[in-house]
């Protein structure tokens, strides 16, 4: 393919994102202040101040804890953008805003999922790519950045966008590990698998897909299974997978016990 023509590829790519992107954050601050208009944020902002109030473990299991532990570092870095610039004067008047009026945090979680739902178009742009052409890419991204579930669902301070994007992250590792055998691809694969599930149990189902693509990529019909048990990255790669799990939501392995109530 010339240069002229990949540049009108990547120029049609940059045109969709940017569409896909004003559809997720336009009328971002639906609803707010009154942040029970989607109930569910909830989940995310007040385990994220609870967290940040001092309680690394949040006492919440219905989602895993990424997400939260993310949403708190960004509700950090606003606090001491407030706080440099005369917004706060102490922790106070932050745990004041988020008691009063708590518009801010919910449009910083927001914005987070905006981002990552926007994010993802490219992710797909570059999974059709690879698994076929520019072309498709250029299709599939198209059918995202207006898909209108996802549009919606990317307004939110919810776990389903950003889930959805580790997914798809996740999926397009696998894909490269698969067709360029090379380690380094499986363990971004394995890391982002295990991430994804620590984002929303549920994607827990992409770690089959691993383990299934890398059996077979691995079979050799002369060797047999045989040298796929021996193979001691087949016992690595789910580890990996476990690890990244438990580093996104530690408190599902320090205090399993409640985890299980």
């Amino acid at each position: 393919m010339s240069k002229k023509n990949e540049s009108k590829y990547y120029l049609l790519l940059l045109i969709i994102i940017i569409f896909g992107a004003y559809l997720r954050f336009s009328s971002i601050g639906f609803g707010l202040p009154d942040y029970l208009a989607k109930p569910d944020e909830t989940a995310i902002v007040d385990n994220a101040i609870k967290v940040a109030s001092g309680k690394l473990n949040p006492k919440f299991f219905k989602y895993p804890t990424f997400q939260i532990y993310i949403n708190t570092v960004l509700f950090g870095i606003y606090f001491v953008f407030g706080y440099l610039f005369g917004h706060f004067q102490s922790v106070k008047d932050f745990i004041a805003e988020y008691l009063i009026d708590p518009t801010n945090l919910y449009i910083i979680s927001r914005s987070f999922s905006a981002l990552f739902g926007s994010a993802t178009i490219f992710v797909v742009y570059k999974t059709g790519e690879i698994l076929k052409d520019k072309k498709a890419g250029i299709i599939a991204a198209l059918f995202l950045a207006t898909n209108y579930l996802h549009a919606r669902d990317s307004h939110f301070a919810v776990t389903d966008v950003f889930m959805t994007f580790m997914i798809s992250t996740g999926f397009y590792y696998i894909i490269k590990a698969s067709l360029s055998n090379k380690r380094l691809d499986y363990l971004i694969a394995a890391v982002l698998t295990g991430l994804a599930a620590s984002v929303k149990y549920n994607a827990g189902v992409l770690a089959f897909v691993f383990i299934f693509a890398y059996i077979l990529n691995e079979y050799k019909p002369k060797a047999g299974v045989k040298a796929i048990i021996k193979d001691k990255y087949f016992y690595i790669f789910p580890v990996i997978i476990l690890a990244a799990f438990f580093a996104g939501s530690p408190f599902i392995l320090l205090d399993f016990r409640y985890f299980l109530k």
